[in-house]
């Protein structure tokens, strides 16, 4: 039985799916997707991995070094706005004990997110911005790179062994 969220994509992408020359996904398992759902797209899709900055190919600099953090930490970047939906990842990194560091701004999520993170005991730690040879250091130091979204978004997390 199909959910009511792939029902309503694939009544979404239909028309353009059949209208496009080209279709570009991420990854070998999108597309694998695509072709399920839109059988008649298989000669369309082309799969383009994201690129990756020749920065992140160097050891960072010690003065990069955040000495302060723990050993491991799961690692967000972004503001705390509604659209990141940072509260709904706490109960689920309750039972690593790991701590969790997020890069960027506060936003409007930043009380929710603080009441979570204290209801379901994360540790958390703030970090308000950092430059990028230190963000680079925080994504290589990371035992993985959180993203949440609200259902029907996308969401990702790359996770490295713990």
């Amino acid at each position: 039985m199909e959910s009511s969220v792939t029902h309503n994509y694939r009544s979404e992408l239909t028309d353009s799916v059949g209208r496009s020359r080209a279709i570009v996904v991420v990854s070998d398992v999108t597309a694998a997707v695509v072709r399920r759902f839109f059988p008649g797209s298989a000669g369309k899709v082309t799969v383009i991995p994201p690129g990756v900055d020749d920065s992140f190919r160097q050891p960072p600099p010690d003065s990069t070094r955040l000495p302060q953090l723990p050993e491991k930490f799961y690692l967000s970047v972004g503001s705390t706005g509604p659209r990141k939906n940072f509260p709904s990842l706490a109960p689920h990194l309750a039972a690593a004990r790991i701590p969790w560091v997020i890069v960027g701004p506060p936003g409007e999520d930043e009380i929710p997110l603080r009441a979570a993170c204290t209801a379901h005991g994360v540790a958390l730690i703030r970090l308000p911005g950092v430059d990028d040879a230190r963000l680079n250091g925080l994504y290589r130091r990371a035992v993985a790179l959180l993203s949440a979204s609200h259902p029907g978004m996308a969401s990702a997390a790359k996770t490295k062994n713990v």
